[in-house]
């Protein structure tokens, strides 16, 4: 992967971390788990925490202190030569790593207090949130988190091994991580960092490395497939190796292409025809993952939630309002099948309407109401790939109802913002509603991609061209965008409904307008593949969001997990289709 690639994968995973972060206001749900009201943060002075504070930085110091000696004895050994660029990457991230960026300019100026020091915890200082900082260098030093810096440190082997020996090199790469997670779980217990401060130090240092890599010539080889293996890459993709063969033997016409779909969809995690059933141990792992970071987002939202006052919530919510939630949000599912049956119309892939809706609600079965690491799209796709004359329409499809759909809920959220710009703290709306454009902007950019000679060639280039080109043909007319975003605002308006019906059963009285600025922020986050079914990850930001504007935190956390068990009862109807043509899914 080019270190270009690394470096945005990574900056990204730091800044949606910081945002779930954020949402959910974890950094201070996190630091209570260590702190007693009557000792503060005592169990950090316990000899395990205190032996990791004290020597926990000399491993670092040794592979350091190695590569310092390497270094010297290249210039006398000429064995050692080859050694001495690797020597000085290790140096130089030590040095301008944990040295100076953290310790020498973060930490002195970012000024982020430190737990023990604010109002929540016993102290003085009232808490700064990671993205505002006042800069005055005086108050807190706790951004980022020198120790875990350090620690993290004993990753950078990975950055040059991966390419030579990749079994030491995942081996360095997970003693890293383990050894930084572990000290920066001790500087969470003695009360000196917040979370994020633990996020970042490993981000800003695999940052650093990515960046050095390139600089000194240490850039990872592509490898040049020669002799029997470059005929067998040429004869067959390698995206149709394996678990993908089987499931596309039969669709001769178009093979390139929908390898090339295909390829994109194991990117975003499927694993074939074993994880789309939920067999085999790997797929079983996977859900019990997302199981679990449901179970534990769930636990921290609800540990500070009065229980009694949540039952009493969802027994005094009127059955009528249930019902009301429940026909709602069927009819956006319906309302959105019909929106793919138009759009793989006008693409040219046959269908009844009747065709595409068990389809949906198939779909929104897996999506919504079982645990699968492929989704409903993927079946969405499958059946659509059945009755197309080439495969790759039935992915182009799927992928344009979502972006369609997705470019909806943008729109909508950004309309109820900009109506509402008092409704939230300039720090939260400013840089919502930048993320918003952001996105909306790139939706829309996909339109002319077709016009791009760089995106009529290559595999993932060329299949956005030819997406591209779809998308422009299901949008090639006024009338045709004003259907296809009519029925798209529709769809959300339906579910947003739902959400303000539930919201003013559980007590959270507000119009519409509100629910259109706090819902869809979170509706997004639980595309992220990190739970079940975004369980957990819908909760934290709508209590998040929603307290914002002084809302009870037991109220918002009863309607959120009342509208998830509404939108797996709408689900259901996918039951029975999928029990029918379960031989072929």
């Amino acid at each position: 992967m080019p270190i270009k690639t690394q470096a945005t994968l990574t900056i990204l995973t730091l800044m949606t971390a910081t945002l779930l972060i954020t949402v959910m206001d974890l950094d201070r749900e996190t630091a209570r788990l260590f702190y007693a009201e009557s000792s503060g943060f005592a169990s950090g002075d316990r000899l395990l925490w205190r032996t990791l504070y004290r020597y926990g930085e000399w491993p670092a110091l040794l592979l350091a202190g190695g590569a310092l000696l390497g270094l010297i004895a290249g210039f006398f050994r000429a064995g050692l030569r080859r050694h001495r660029r690797a020597c000085v990457f290790l140096l130089l991230v030590y040095l301008l790593g944990p040295g100076l960026l953290v310790n020498g300019i973060l930490k002195n100026y970012w000024d982020r207090p430190r737990p023990v020091d604010v109002v929540d915890f016993g102290g003085s200082q009232p808490f700064v949130q990671l993205h505002a900082p006042t800069f005055a260098g005086a108050e807190g030093r706790a951004f980022p988190s020198g120790h875990a810096s350090v620690a993290f440190y004993l990753a950078t082997p990975w950055f040059l091994l991966r390419s030579t020996n990749r079994r030491a090199a995942r081996a360095w790469l997970g003693a890293g991580l383990a050894y930084g997670s572990l000290m920066g779980l001790t500087r969470m217990v003695q009360g000196a960092h917040f979370l994020t401060d633990i996020v970042w130090s490993w981000g800003l240092l695999h940052l650093l490395g990515l960046l050095l890599t390139p600089l000194l010539g240490l850039d990872e080889p592509v490898p040049v497939l020669t002799g029997p293996h470059r005929a067998a890459s040429t004869a067959s993709p390698p995206v149709l190796a394996g678990w993908a063969r089987p499931w596309f033997a039969a669709l001769r016409t178009g093979r390139a292409q929908l390898a090339t779909a295909v390829h994109l969809l194991r990117l975003a995690g499927s694993r074939g025809r074993r994880l789309l059933t939920g067999s085999g141990v790997a797929g079983a792992t996977h859900h019990l993952v997302k199981l679990a970071v449901s179970v534990v987002l769930l636990l921290l939202i609800g540990r500070s939630v009065d229980l009694h006052a949540m039952a009493e919530v969802v027994a005094a919510i009127p059955p009528p309002m249930l019902a009301a939630a429940l026909a709602l949000q069927l009819a956006s599912n319906c309302v959105a099948a019909g929106r793919w049956y138009l759009i793989m119309h006008r693409i040219g892939v046959p269908g009844s309407f009747a065709f595409y809706l068990r389809s949906f609600f198939k779909g929104a079965l897996f999506n919504q109401g079982l645990p699968t690491s492929i989704g409903g799209d993927g079946l969405r796709i499958l059946d659509a790939a059945r009755v197309a004359a080439h495969g790759e329409d039935a992915v182009f499809g799927v992928c344009i109802d979502r972006i369609i759909g997705l470019t909806g809920l943008l729109l909508l959220n950004i309309a109820a913002l900009l109506v509402n710009r008092a409704l939230l703290p300039g720090w939260v709306v400013l840089p919502l509603l930048g993320v918003l454009a952001l996105l909306t902007t790139t939706l829309a950019g996909l339109f002319f991609l077709a016009r791009i000679d760089l995106f009529q060639r290559g595999r993932v280039l060329g299949f956005l061209g030819r997406l591209s080109n779809r998308y422009r043909q299901v949008l090639s007319s006024i009338p045709d965008l004003i259907l296809q975003t009519g029925l798209s605002l529709l769809t959300h308006l339906l579910a947003m409904a739902a959400f303000a019906v539930l919201g003013s059963a559980a007590g959270l009285h507000y119009p519409l307008q509100v629910y259109l600025a706090l819902v869809p922020p979170a509706v997004l986050l639980t595309i992220l593949p990190v739970s079940l079914s975004g369980w957990g990850i819908r909760e934290g930001a709508l209590v998040g969001l929603f307290l914002l504007v002084g809302a009870d935190k037991s109220a918002v956390l009863t309607f959120s997990i009342t509208y998830g068990l509404v939108n797996l009862i709408a689900s259901l109807p996918g039951l029975p289709v999928y029990l029918v043509q379960r031989h072929r899914l």
